[in-house]
């Protein structure tokens, strides 16, 4: 199961917050329910396994906080499995920033978020811990 049936249709009212890889709502749908969880999107604009538009179609029936971080050069796999791309130490910094935000209120890391600059769309605003 992916994180947005997690959070959706199959909805585990456990989970806080979720972050989503090259993912959408293929198979799922974006049947988003329950409490708020403040979401982590990446995506690179080179996938074609899972358009970076099918990604954004996920994204935008999100009606919590959320965040929407492009990888230009990335593709389906490399910037997540490969630490030899240029984009996997970008990933793991800002996933692992999302979740000490989201789940530890640490401001630094928010503040880090922030600022990743123009290929991050950030509305997460409102979230616990903003």
């Amino acid at each position: 199961m992916t994180t947005v049936g997690a959070l959706g249709r199959w909805r585990d009212p456990r989970l806080k917050a979720g972050i989503v890889l090259a993912g959408s709502a293929r198979d799922v749908g974006a049947e988003f329910r329950g409490d708020p969880a403040a979401m982590l999107f990446i995506h690179g604009m080179g996938d074609q396994v899972v358009t970076i538009d099918q990604g954004r179609a996920a994204y935008d029936a999100v009606p919590w906080p959320k965040a929407f971080l492009t990888l230009p050069s990335g593709t389906h796999r490399n910037p997540f499995m490969s630490p030899a791309d240029p984009d996997f130490d970008l990933v793991a910094a800002s996933t692992t920033d999302f979740l000490r935000w989201r789940l530890n209120g640490d401001a630094d890391a928010r503040k880090r978020l922030a600022a990743l600059g123009s290929h991050f769309e950030d509305r997460l605003s409102g979230a616990a811990n903003a």
